[in-house]
């Protein structure tokens, strides 16, 4: 019985304008910070090529000792970013009613306290030996038919139903994107159930030129294993030796959202998200003109990790504005909120591609104040590893967004990992947003009523610090990501290790009729760790990977997957699905 107690290599010329729609905000939030953002001029984007995925070679990793994909930037010097940790490691006072918990459930278990439905499917992803790159990064889309996985370097097609690999899988991500040099990493995916297409992005730097590349190849059916567009894109306001970094992806009926943190060889860092026509683009088209925004702050501060939503490729609704979310990390609350930080901000761009005669896009913004603060995360403990400032420890990263945000019914899903209260393990803070617009921007008149849509507010119909008070034997849980269904039901996947536990995946559900802010239970294990995990960095971080995935398919049942710990000190991944699909479940 458990026990639980719920208490791009392009300079862009021409003008930069800002835009004038800054005053909408909460009233709670002081005047200082408005959040803002700029928007660039038009640039003009190549055509795509074909690539036949069938026609690639089967992907062998090269033997020898796993090439680290590159850290992400965190805006700071190493040793400075250590000391934060080390900081975060350090026990913080405990507050009363926080929730204690287990560790995850044994998959199967007959627990009568779990309320998480069981995986109807867990399927065997890549893994460490297959790919020869530490660490995973998770990108996942499902289709009608097939489940697609992105990891660093590699990427899978299974079916659906059986799990079967195909033929001639997993791939190199430079073969399937058609590149030499460096390697791609950071990929991202989604299926576009909308127009039944699969979309994959990754960056590639190249060190002898200073430039990155975005990467995003488009299928031209809802069958992965064929036919693909490709289009390589450079990181607009990027010079030479700028480093852009954990790319980002999103979608609704007509645009892609593709955003990055840009870490300045002169120093400091922005954010570009470029608003690409989607109707081009799964045509198969020259991009042809494209604008993009840049310079998200908050207050003046600037923010990172962007994360446009995933929101239009399965829902009915039509918002007239593309969202994206971010927290406060790098710039905020002494250095990656070592200090404490409180407040999500939300954007809105709306007239994204730009409809001739209007004032132009607009792009506003809001912030959010959070009930729970939230701070740096110390490194997660394993059996064997009982300092989070030991070697050993799993780098559990900062207080970024890392995975996606999905929006369904009106609604924005995400999470971020925190500190827990009273100890010094990491957990996650979950998040349901309600956004508001207003009927747009007074100078969209007449013809051009509505297309210029700001953001008014935002409530926070659900935020839940997860078993804050501690669970399992000094357990941490990270890189979290929620995503709900049309109903409005969740399923979370993330990591979890204790000191007797290795680093394995989990997963948790919550319908939609739950109690505001809680989630029933610990969760089960998709797979638990199987061994001590140490795979260390050029920093010598011990890297995990840097985000979980998760999606619903068109019969609203939830897929996840995430990395864990397998024998010989190596990484594997698993791939789960589960729903609710009875009255009396689970």
């Amino acid at each position: 019985m458990r026990t639980l107690r719920y208490s791009l290599a392009l300079a862009v010329a021409g003008a930069i304008v800002a835009l004038g729609v800054l005053d909408a905000r909460q009233d709670t939030v002081p005047a200082a910070e408005i959040a803002s953002a700029q928007t660039g001029a038009a640039v003009s984007a190549m055509a795509p090529y074909t690539v036949d995925l069938a026609a690639v070679p089967e992907f062998t990793a090269a033997q020898g000792a796993p090439i680290a994909a590159p850290s992400p930037r965190v805006g700071v010097p190493e040793a400075v970013y250590r000391a934060r940790k080390a900081l975060a490691a350090q026990t913080s006072p405990s507050y009363a009613g926080e929730s204690i918990g287990d560790a995850p459930a044994a998959s199967g278990s007959s627990d009568v306290e779990l309320q998480t439905p069981g995986a109807t499917k867990s399927f065997e992803g890549m893994n460490l030996s297959q790919c020869g790159f530490i660490p995973s990064d998770q990108a996942l889309a499902v289709g009608t038919t097939y489940v697609l996985q992105a990891l660093n370097s590699c990427i899978l097609v299974m079916n659906k139903n059986t799990g079967a690999v195909a033929a001639g899988f997993p791939k190199s991500l430079n073969a399937f994107f058609g590149i030499g040099g460096s390697s791609a990493f950071d990929p991202r995916a989604l299926y576009d159930a909308t127009r039944g297409r699969f979309v994959v992005i990754a960056e590639q730097y190249n060190n002898a030129t200073g430039f990155a590349t975005m990467w995003v190849a488009i299928s031209r059916t809802s069958n992965p294993t064929g036919l693909w567009w490709v289009y390589g894109l450079g990181v607009d306001t990027a010079v030479a030796n700028d480093f852009p970094d954990f790319p980002t992806l999103g979608v609704d009926k007509d645009i892609l959202y593709l955003c990055a943190t840009v870490f300045k060889a002169v120093g400091g860092l922005t954010d570009v998200c470029k608003f690409l026509p989607k109707q081009k683009m799964y045509a198969g088209q020259a991009i042809g003109t494209y604008f993009f925004g840049f310079n998200f702050n908050v207050g003046g501060v600037t923010l990172d990790a962007v994360q446009p939503a995933n929101h239009g490729a399965f829902s009915k609704d039509y918002p007239r504005a593309g969202f994206l979310v971010a927290s406060r990390n790098i710039n905020f609350g002494g250095g990656q909120c070592s200090a404490g930080c409180n407040g999500l901000v939300v954007f809105a761009v709306s007239n994204a591609l730009f409809v001739s005669g209007t004032p132009g896009i607009r792009i506003s913004g809001v912030n959010v104040p959070t009930a729970n603060n939230y701070f740096l995360p110390p490194n997660a403990l394993q059996p064997g590893c009982a300092s989070p400032t030991a070697a050993c420890a799993v780098d559990t990263l900062d207080t970024r967004i890392q995975s996606q945000v999905t929006y369904t019914n009106g609604t924005l899903w995400g999470s971020l990992n925190t500190k827990r209260s009273g100890n010094n393990t990491s957990t996650v803070l979950w998040f349901q947003l309600r956004p508001y617009l207003n009927d747009g921007d007074p100078a969209c008149t007449g013809a051009f009523l509505n297309k210029c849509a700001l953001i008014t507010g935002v409530d926070i119909l659900n935020e839940d610090c997860y078993f804050c008070g501690g669970r399992g034997n000094s357990g941490s849980d990270w890189n979290a990501v929620p995503v709900s269904n049309s109903e409005g039901d969740v399923t979370m996947v993330a990591s979890y290790s204790d000191l007797s536990n290795f680093p394995g995946v989990f997963y948790v559900s919550r319908r939609v009729t739950q109690a505001k802010n809680t989630m029933h239970d610990g969760g089960i294990y998709l797979m638990n760790g199987q061994a001590f995990y140490q795979l260390l960095d050029q920093f010598g971080r011990n890297r995990w990977g840097d985000y979980s995935a998760a999606q619903i398919d068109t019969t609203d049942a939830f897929w996840f997957s995430a990395q864990y710990a397998r024998p010989g000190n190596s990484w594997g991944t698993r791939i789960g699905k589960n729903a609710f699909t009875a009255r009396n479940q689970p």
